[in-house]
C-alpha cells in the first residue's frame, strides 16, 4: 500500500470519530476594580493559545487534555478557570498591588496556533509509566522512535534522524528549560535526568525549532515545574520495585514563602537494576535543585542545579545466533572484562526575567541564562580505558516584543530574537587494558568545541483565522583538536570549522473552522559532524566532510473530535544531503563519510478521544508513523546503495492505549506497541524482525488524611513476553571470524510496583 492511499486512510479514520458540534470558549476580561476590559492577555488552554483583543474579547477551540482556562497578563495576578462545554463567561483579573506589571515571559513561542509539527509530553504521559525513563512515553510520539539497550544506552531518533548513531543520541538538540543539555559534539542523553521534577517534555519535529538551533532532526525540550505554588511546603516519596533487581527512590520537597515570592523545590533520586542479562548491573543516583526568586513583579531568578553519579555494567550487543538461543548473556569480550563506565555529570544554570519596558505600542522582555557543565568518566572497555572529562561554559539571551494592537485583520503577536554562545574543553585518554586492569598510555587528546546561534523568529496574524509564522537560525560551529601523546613522534593535531549556515522557516496555520485548522510549513536544518566523524582512519582530520543538511516540507491538520478529542495528521517530505554514514573500522573507531542524497517521506497521525463516561473518565489515544526513508543517491568505493531503504527506522510505528479513572480514585491503563521491521545495513540484506509489546498498569490513589495522599500502583512489561530487538547496532562488522553482533535484547515479561506518598 503506498504512502498516499495509507494517508488517505489514516485521515478517514480520524474524520469518523469527529461529531459536528462547534464547542469553543468565548469570554471576555475586566478589570476587578475599574470594570474596564483588558486587552493583550494571555489565555492559554491546554496546547492552544491566544491573546485577548482591544475590547478584552477572546474565543477558543476546546483543547488538548485540559479542562484548565490560565490568563496571564503583566499588571494582573494568573487567574485559572475550570471549564465546561460551551462556555461564555466574563472573566475578573485582580490586578497586583500598586499596579506593578507581573513578568511571564515565554521563550516557548510555538504552540497549537502556530504551524510546526509539535507534541507535548505531559506529566501525566511520564507517570504512565514510573517515570523511570522517558523511553515509553516518547515512543508514544508519531515520528519519534527511541531506541534502549540499557539504562544507559539509548538513541531517540526523529524522523530517522539520529539513527546511524552507533550508541547515543545525536543530530538532535535538547534543552533543560532553556539550558543545553547537548554536548559539543552533538551528543544528548536525556536518560541522565530523573523525571520526578519535570513537567512537560516538548518534541519539535524535524528541522522546526528556530529559537532552539536548526537541527535536521529537532528539539526535545524538558520542562521542569515552574508555576508558583500555595504557600507552605509539600512532600512526595516514591518507591519503585520490580523484576531484575529494580529499585527507584525519589523524593520531592517544595516550599513556597507566604509572600509568593520565593519557592524552593529538590529532588533526591537512587535507582538501581541487577539487570536481566549477565553484567548488566545498573547505579544511578542524582539530584535536582530548582528555586525561583521575585524580587520585585518586573523581575525574576531562576536557578537550577542538577547532579548525576552513574555507574553502571556494559554487556553491549549479541550476534544473531547469541540473540536467538540466549538473550541473557553478554557479549563475551565484554563478560571477560566486565566491562563499566563510571561517570559524573553536574550542571548548573542562572537564569533572569525582566519587564525591560512597557508603552502604548507593547511590552518588552528579556531573559538572559547562564550555564556551566562538567563531566567525568571512566569506562573499561575489552579494547582499552577511556578516561574523559569536559568543562562547558555557555549563555542564552532572548528578547521578546509583545506588541499591543488594536487591528483586527494583520497586526503582529510577538517578535522574539537573540543569541546562544557556548564552549566546551574536552580532554580524553586511552589506555592499554590488561582484562580490565589500566596498562600504559596509548593517547592523550584534548578538544575545544564552539558555537554560535543567532535566531529570529515572529509570529503574524493575518485577519482573524490565519497564523504566519517566520524565523531564521544562524550557526557557526569550530572545532580545534590537539594530539597531546608524544612518544609515538605523530601529531594528528588540527582545527576544523564551518562557514556561517542559515536555517530559514516559515509557515502558515489557518483556522477552516471553530475545531478544524490546516497548516503548510518549510524549514531548513542543519547537523555538524562531530570530530570523530571529521577523523579519518588515520587519525588526521578529513576536510571534505561536510554537516547534513536538508530542507523539510510538512503540511496537514489538527483540530477536535467533537469537544471530547483531538487529532493531527501531519504529512511531511524531506531531502537531505550529505548525510553522514558511521563506517567502523576498527573494534573502537567509528569514521564518517558523507553518504550522497536521502529522501525522508512519511505521515504522522496522532488521535485522542474522552467519551462521556458516568463512571469516570475513559480515555483513548492513537498515535501512527509512516516512514519512507530512501537513499536518492549513495556510491561507497564500488557499492551502490541507491534507492535502498534507510537503516535503522520502522516503517510504520503504530501506539494505541486507553486510560481510565474511576471517581473512586481506582484506575487502569493499558499500552499497545507495534513496530515494524527495518534493515540493519545499508545493502538492505538484513533487518530486524517486526514485534508487538503489552504494558498493563493498575492502581488507586486515595486520601490517608487531609493532608496525606497515596497511590499505589502495579504493572505488567511486555505482558505477551515478546522476544524482540529493542535496539541494534547499524552496519555492525565482524572480527577476526566472528558474526557481526547486531542486537540488543529487550526485557522479556516483568513486574514493576509503586507507592507514592504525599504529604
Amino acid at each position: 500500500m503506498d504512502l498516499s492511499l495509507r494517508s488517505i486512510l489514516c485521515i478517514a479514520l480520524l474524520n469518523a470519530l469527529a461529531w459536528n458540534g462547534h464547542a469553543q470558549v468565548q469570554g471576555k476580561l475586566i478589570h476587578g476594580l475599574t470594570g474596564a476590559p483588558i486587552p493583550g492577555a494571555s489565555i492559554q488552554w491546554g496546547s492552544l493559545m491566544t491573546r485577548s483583543d482591544s475590547a478584552g474579547l477572546f474565543n477558543l477551540p476546546y483543547s488538548y487534555n485540559s479542562d484548565t482556562l490560565r490568563i496571564s497578563v503583566l499588571g494582573f495576578r494568573t487567574h485559572e478557570a475550570l471549564l465546561t462545554p460551551q462556555s461564555n463567561f466574563t472573566i475578573q483579573m485582580n490586578p497586583i498591588a500598586l499596579g506593578i506589571p507581573e513578568i511571564k515571559i515565554s521563550t516557548n513561542a510555538l504552540d497549537f496556533i502556530t504551524p510546526v509539527p509539535f507534541h507535548r509530553v505531559t506529566r501525566k504521559a511520564l507517570e504512565r509509566d514510573f517515570e523511570l525513563s522517558p523511553e515509553p512515553a516518547l515512543n508514544r510520539v508519531p515520528g519519534v522512535y527511541m531506541h534502549t539497550g540499557a539504562l544507559n544506552t539509548n538513541r531517540i531518533t526523529i524522523r530517522g534522524i539520529g539513527s546511524r548513531s552507533p550508541f547515543s543520541t545525536t543530530k538532535i538538540r535538547a534543552y533543560l528549560n532553556d539550558i543545553p543539555i547537548t554536548t559539543g559534539d552533538g551528543t544528548t542523553s536525556i536518560e541522565d535526568i530523573d523525571l520526578g521534577l519535570i513537567q512537560n517534555v516538548d518534541v519539535w519535529k524535524g528541522p522546526s525549532g528556530s529559537l532552539y538551533g536548526a537541527g535536521l532532526g529537532g528539539v526535545i525540550r524538558l520542562s521542569t515545574q515552574t508555576e508558583p505554588q500555595p504557600s507552605g511546603a509539600h512532600t512526595s516519596i516514591d518507591n519503585t520495585i520490580g523484576s531484575f533487581g529494580l529499585y527507584r527512590t525519589s523524593g520531592q520537597f517544595a516550599f513556597t514563602n507566604s509572600d509568593q515570592n520565593l519557592t524552593i523545590r529538590t529532588n533526591l533520586n537512587h535507582t538501581q537494576s541487577d539487570g536481566y542479562r549477565e553484567n548488566n548491573e545498573y547505579r544511578r543516583s542524582g539530584g535536582m535543585l530548582l528555586m525561583q526568586f521575585k524580587s520585585d513583579p518586573k523581575n525574576e531568578t531562576f536557578l537550577l542545579a542538577n547532579y548525576t553519579q552513574l555507574r553502571s555494567e556494559i554487556p553491549s550487543s549479541l550476534n544473531e545466533s547469541d540473540f536467538n538461543t540466549r538473550p541473557h548473556i553478554a557479549a563475551a569480550n565484554w563478560a571477560a572484562v566486565q566491562g563499566f563506565e563510571d561517570y559524573q555529570k553536574t550542571l548548573i544554570g542562572l537564569s533572569h526575567k525582566v519587564h525591560i519596558s512597557q508603552s502604548e505600542t507593547g511590552v518588552w522582555l528579556n531573559q538572559t541564562s547562564l550555564y556551566t557543565n562538567t563531566f567525568l568518566s571512566y569506562e573499561s572497555r575489552p579494547f582499552n580505558i577511556l578516561e574523559e572529562r569536559s568543562h562547558s561554559v555557555g549563555a542564552r539571551s532572548v528578547f521578546e516584543w509583545t506588541p499591543f494592537h488594536n487591528n483586527k485583520n494583520i497586526h503582529a503577536e510577538s517578535i522574539q530574537f537573540g543569541l546562544e554562545g557556548f564552549s566546551e574543553n574536552y580532554f580524553w585518554e586511552t589506555l592499554e587494558t590488561n582484562a580490565g586492569t589500566p596498562g600504559e598510555l596509548l593517547s592523550v587528546n584534548r578538544e575545544k568545541r564552539s558555537y554560535l546561534n543567532g535566531f529570529s523568529q515572529f509570529t503574524l496574524r493575518l485577519k482573524e483565522k490565519t497564523v504566519l509564522l517566520g524565523g531564521i537560525n544562524i550557526n557557526k560551529t569550530n572545532y580545534d583538536y590537539q594530539d597531546r601523546f608524544h612518544p609515538d613522534s605523530l601529531n594528528l593535531s588540527g582545527a576544523y570549522g564551518f562557514d556561517w549556515i542559515a536555517s530559514p522557516r516559515i509557515g502558515l496555520q489557518h483556522r477552516i473552522s471553530p475545531r478544524h485548522h490546516v497548516f503548510i510549513s518549510l524549514s531548513h536544518g542543519m547537523s555538524p559532524p562531530t570530530l570523530e566523524e571529521t577523523l579519518t582512519p588515520g587519525g588526521t582530520i578529513n576536510p571534505a566532510i561536510r554537516p547534513e543538511r536538508g530542507w523539510s516540507l510538512d503540511w496537514g491538520s489538527k483540530g477536535k473530535l467533537g469537544s471530547q478529542g483531538n487529532y493531527e495528521v501531519n504529512f511531511f517530505h524531506m531531502l537531505v544531503r550529505d548525510l553522514l554514514v558511521a563506517r567502523r573500522t576498527a573494534a573502537d573507531q567509528f569514521v564518517g563519510i558523507n553518504a550522497g542524497k536521502t529522501r525522508h517521506s512519511g505521515v504522522e497521525c496522532y488521535a485522542d478521544y474522552t467519551p462521556p463516561f458516568s463512571k469516570g473518565t475513559l480515555a483513548f489515544f492513537l498515535n501512527y508513523s509512516y516512514s519512507n526513508f530512501v537513499f536518492l543517491e549513495f556510491i561507497e568505493l564500488d557499492q551502490d546503495f541507491s534507492g535502498n531503504q534507510l537503516t535503522g527506522t520502522p516503517p510504520h510505528h503504530l501506539g494505541l492505549g486507553a486510560d481510565f479513572q474511576a471517581h473512586n480514585g481506582f484506575y487502569s491503563q493499558i499500552n499497545f506497541q507495534l513496530v515494524d521491521a527495518y534493515p540493519l545495513r545499508d545493502d538492505n540484506t538484513v533487518y530486524t524482525d517486526s514485534y508487538t509489546l503489552l504494558h498493563l498498569k493498575t492502581g488507586w490513589a486515595f486520601d490517608l488524611s487531609n493532608s496525606i495522599k497515596m497511590n499505589i500502583s502495579l504493572g505488567i512489561r511486555n505482558a505477551m513476553n515478546t522476544q524482540y530487538a529493542s535496539m541494534a547496532l547499524i552496519n555492525a562488522s565482524g572480527f577476526g571470524g566472528s558474526q557481526p553482533r547486531y542486537y540488543y535484547p529487550g526485557l522479556p515479561r516483568h513486574y514493576v510496583g509503586s507507592v507514592r506518598f504525599s504529604f
